[in-house]
C-alpha cells in the first residue's frame, strides 16, 4: 500500500508517472546508513 501511495504522491508532486513495483525496487536498492550518535540525549 505504501509503495502505491508513493507512486501517487510522486505523480502529484512532479508529474512523473511510476508504478508501485518501480518504487519498491528503488527503495530496496538503497543502502540506508545508520546515523552516528555524537551527543547523548537524556
Amino acid at each position: 500500500m505504501s509503495y502505491e501511495q508513493t507512486a501517487v504522491d510522486l505523480e502529484y508532486i512532479t508529474g512523473v508517472q511510476t508504478n508501485a513495483m518501480s518504487q519498491q525496487r528503488l527503495v530496496h536498492r538503497q543502502e540506508f546508513q545508520l546515523p552516528i550518535v555524537t551527543e547523548l540525549i537524556e
